[in-house]
């Protein structure tokens, strides 16, 4: 078997792993997070919306660069926000 045919057997293998077990056991052997469940709550947590609550009006720029507002697009249809915490 080739190098490339192992490392290809390789991933397969790591990938049917993950999806059999969870992303938590593959993170977990990678070692994060450190400490998965909190102890207390994080700092500022009180000033957070609360389920069910409306979210405040906030202009952001789209993919085009046009600026665009979260009551404008809820004007014509629903929207979903995803924060991305980029790089873990």
């Amino acid at each position: 078997m080739s190098t490339a045919q192992t490392a290809s057997a390789f991933f397969l293998a790591l990938l049917a792993a993950i999806s059999l077990t969870g992303c938590g056991w593959f993170m977990g052997i990678a070692g994060y997070p450190p400490e998965p469940m909190r102890k207390t709550p994080p700092p500022g947590i009180e000033n957070a919306l609360k389920v069910g609550a409306a979210a405040p009006d906030f202009e952001l720029a789209s993919t085009t660069g046009k600026t665009v507002s979260l009551e404008k697009v809820l004007a014509d249809r629903s929207a979903v926000v995803v924060f991305y915490r980029g790089d873990w």
